[in-house]
Parts: structure tokens; C-alpha cells; sequence
């Protein structure tokens, strides 16, 4: 029996990771194991709803790593004692050929065809999922922008509550099979699914540091937090009651190195340099 085989029967690695980052995470978990010897159990679901688990249930993993990285102040300076910025992204409108008016949307017309009566438009829950609350920012910069009121209601009009999911990306099978026409998703996550989408203006798209001031004036209340637009940056964090902290370290290292790779080629841009923050 091999040394590495041993290791693995015995060390389970927990780390708790936002949906949209389930697609390089299952590459980089397989690339880990094989390298280190070290087994990775993953938990993915919105951000939110992952940091409640820690909070409200008692339930730690060994790392967690979220779509919205000021999530992890929550948990400081109980949970955790800093973290890391590693990642990035952008807002889009992803669709399917069986989407309605999939024919005719584009970067210019999309607000007015996601208006339009019997388009049924997903989105997650910002309850839960960082891309829930980004989804209704988006509306409220498109609503500035385009210089046009009324985006904001007409769309969400068209997103009841049967097109929210937990997270962004359980909006992927209800695009698949046509129950919705179009899902507020992640560009990394259109892109790792083959998906159709349309790209925003970068006033709005919450991708670029340049137009952090604008994103700003785009503002959510949820569940009495008031989170303001800014530019989308994943965070991620070692537990300080981490049980196999080695491992943990061991997968940040292999994260900020070779997942650098694998993050870029699932269109997941990481950050040129990773930031740390206390």
C-alpha cells in the first residue's frame, strides 16, 4: 500500500466553495489529490448561505472560499483572522438557442427584450447567493446608464419567485430544459457550460476598479445588511479551527500557484498578485 494511498484514507480535507466556483475547484481538487495525497471533500452553495453555515449552524470546514470576499468579514475574528483575495469576474445574461427572442437579443437591446411580456428571466436568491443581490444591482446601474426608468421593475416582473434559485448556478438546468429564457449569471460560468450570453457595458457589469464609483450608487438591502456595487472579487480562508491546518495551508499554496492556471483556463480570471487582508 502506497504512502500516499495511507495519507488519503485518513486525511479529509473540508473546503466549503461558492457554485460558480464548482467548475476549477473539481479540476483543482483532482490535481491536489493526485500531487499532495491529500483527500478534498467539497461543499458548494451561495456564499451567503455557506457563511450562515459556519455562523447559525456551528458547521466549520478546513477552508472556505466565497464569490463576494467581504462575506468572510462575518466571520472575523471568530472564524477566521484574514484572508485572500484570488479572483475575479463579471455579470452577464447567459440564454439558449430555446430562449425567446434568442434570435434578436443583444448587448444594446437586452433590457428591453428581458421586459418584454412572457420572458421568463432566473436569478438566485441574494439571500444567499452573492449573484442574487449583483443580479439587481446590475438592474439598478442598467436603469442609470441607459438613462431609462422602470428596467429595475419591469425585469424583476418577469424573475417571480419560481425563477430563484439558492444558487446561480442550479439556474443552468432550467435554462437547459426551457423553463426560464434567460439567467443573470457569471461570465466563468457561461463560459465553462457552453452557454449563449451577452455581455454588459462595463458601467454595469461590476468588472472593472475603473468604474467603482458608479457601481457604488447601486445599493441592496439584505436581510439588514446595505451592500453597495463594486467590483466582483472572490475571497477565500483558512478556519482557525481547522483540523488538518497543514493541508489547508498546503491547499492555498496550490491554489495561488498552479490553480492560477487552471482558474484562467475555466475563464475564472485570477488576480495577477493575491491580496491578503486582516
Amino acid at each position: 500500500m502506497s504512502h500516499l494511498f495511507v495519507m488519503m484514507l485518513f486525511l479529509k480535507l473540508l473546503v466549503y466553495h461558492a457554485g460558480s466556483l464548482s467548475f476549477p475547484f473539481s479540476i483543482i481538487e483532482k490535481e491536489f489529490e493526485r500531487e499532495k495525497g491529500i483527500q478534498v471533500e467539497r461543499i458548494s452553495g451561495g456564499s451567503r448561505y455557506l457563511v450562515k453555515r459556519i455562523t447559525e449552524l456551528g458547521l466549520e470546514p478546513d477552508v472556505i472560499a466565497v464569490a463576494d470576499y467581504k462575506l468572510l468579514y462575518k466571520l472575523m475574528p471568530e472564524y477566521i483572522d484574514s484572508f485572500f483575495l484570488f479572483a475575479r469576474n463579471e455579470m452577464v445574461i447567459a440564454y439558449t438557442d430555446k430562449s425567446k427572442y434568442s434570435d434578436e437579443i443583444n448587448s444594446d437591446n437586452w433590457y428591453e427584450i428581458l421586459s418584454r411580456r412572457g420572458v421568463r428571466v432566473g436569478r438566485a436568491d441574494p439571500k444567499l447567493d452573492p449573484c442574487g443581490y449583483r443580479a439587481l444591482m446590475v438592474l439598478q446601474l442598467a436603469e442609470r446608464f441607459y438613462e431609462e426608468s422602470g428596467i429595475y421593475d419591469k425585469i424583476l416582473k418577469n424573475s417571480g419567485d419560481r425563477f430563484v434559485r439558492p444558487k446561480s448556478v442550479e439556474l443552468l438546468a432550467l435554462l437547459e430544459v426551457g423553463e426560464i429564457d434567460y439567467a443573470f449569471e457569471y461570465l466563468s460560468v457561461a463560459k465553462q457550460h457552453k452557454l449563449k450570453y451577452i455581455t454588459l457595458p462595463p458601467e454595469i457589469n461590476l468588472s472593472q476598479y475603473s468604474f467603482e464609483e458608479f457601481y457604488n450608487k447601486a445599493m441592496v438591502v439584505v436581510e439588514n445588511d446595505t451592500l453597495k456595487g463594486e467590483p466582483i472579487l472572490y475571497g477565500i480562508a483558512l478556519l482557525n479551527n481547522s483540523r488538518n491546518r497543514d493541508e489547508a495551508v498546503a491547499f492555498l499554496k496550490f491554489l495561488f500557484e498552479k490553480g492560477k492556471k487552471i482558474l484562467y483556463d475555466s475563464g475564472q480570471p485570477p488576480l495577477s498578485e493575491v491580496v491578503i487582508l486582516r
